[in-house]
């Protein structure tokens, strides 16, 4: 009788446990925050609120992380500790910056499945020591180069260039350059493969004039269809010292606009910095947009669906002399590119209150 209490007693807590490690488990995933392979550490509840009305699909979401939302101090030094997932499946994700003195961070995160008007429920976890870096560009964004290596990547870009333009890629740094006073000098790079309107070219760039023309190169960044006929076209374009002088020039099946002078990009020379161009559709009508350093810069809007396209193409970065032939020599430096999805109301980011 007392071995059949014991055996009974023992059956009683197995079962015990395992039903209660299910109600454990389940009250989670009801908010689709199961934890992947993290058994000690740091949690923090995300919610993604879809604004644009539409469904979305594997869109990338800015996740900006600082003193106030995320406790610097539970996870590794570099970041490499990051995981992000929802209902217990891991998302691809790309660490734009991340600065733990500061307490401040840009993740984008790529999330499978954004439904209109509704709330998605991530989950970010850190601290597991053993856990090693698996932040990825080119699985988080439509397109992604960092220019690792010492030469342009043959199967991403084109390139082309004339007198005596160049292309140079080192140390992480990818350089459109035109080094000599000719009139006309060019050089430029073009992905092979083309995007679909709703999409933006971000790019993190900086200008440098190594003439005496203190003027220094025309540069250009945007999205272009085919680079001989140009037919169609979105550019964003920057001129003189500092890059004072911002503009479009676009083009629908040749019918073209330009603006010469609508805002200023107020960086220094030599100094880095982001910039985005957005191009999309909203309400049947096109529209391009113009983001310095993440903030939208309301004088470059522009909607228009007779000189804005919504044909697929391709992005591009481009540098060129003045006709002049002055000394107006430099180049764009490029520290990284990529294309991401776009809506004009983006997703709302919002964090829980208090760590999981």
């Amino acid at each position: 009788m007392k071995k059949r209490l014991i055996t009974c007693g023992i059956i009683f807590i197995f079962f015990f446990v395992l039903i209660t490690g299910i109600s454990l488990a389940g009250s989670n995933d009801l908010f689709g925050l199961s934890t992947v392979n993290n058994t000690e550490g740091y949690s923090q509840k995300i919610i993604i609120t879809e604004n644009s009305g539409k469904d979305l699909t594997s869109y990338q979401v800015p996740i900006f992380l600082n003193s106030s939302n995320f406790n610097f101090s539970q996870a590794k030094p570099d970041g490499s500790d990051l995981r992000f997932s929802s209902r217990g499946k891991s998302l691809n994700y790309w660490i734009e910056s991340w600065d733990p003195e500061a307490e401040k961070a840009l993740v984008w995160v790529k999330i499978p499945s954004l439904p209109a008007n509704r709330d998605t429920a991530l989950l970010l976890e850190c601290g597991d020591p053993d856990a090693e870096a698996v932040s990825n560009g080119g699985r988080t964004f439509e397109f992604f180069d960092g220019f690792e290596g010492e030469k342009l990547k043959g199967l991403v870009w084109d390139s082309k260039k004339s007198g005596g333009g160049f292309i140079e890629v080192s140390n992480g740094t990818c350089k459109v350059t035109v080094p000599k006073p000719h009139a006309y000098d060019t050089s430029l790079i073009y992905s092979k493969k083309s995007f679909d309107i709703n999409s933006m070219f971000v790019v993190k760039r900086m200008k440098v004039t190594t003439g005496k023309d203190e003027r220094g190169p025309l540069l250009k960044q945007g999205f272009i269809d085919q680079i001989s006929s140009r037919k169609n076209e979105i550019t964003h374009k920057t001129e003189f010292a500092g890059e004072s002088r911002v503009g479009w020039e676009t083009a629908y099946r040749k019918e073209r606009y330009n603006s010469f002078d609508k805002t200023d990009v107020r960086v220094p020379e030599g100094q880095w910095y982001t910039s985005g161009v957005a191009w999309y559709e909203e309400n049947d009508t096109r529209s391009v947009a113009w983001y310095n350093n993440g903030i939208r810069d309301s004088k470059m809007d522009y909607s228009s669906s007779d000189y804005i396209t919504n044909f697929p193409m391709r992005v591009y970065l481009y540098a060129e002399s003045y006709s002049d032939a002055s000394k107006n020599t430099g180049y764009m430096a490029v520290d990284y590119a990529f294309v991401r999805k776009f809506v004009e109301s983006e997703p709302a980011v919002s964090f829980a209150s208090g760590q999981i």
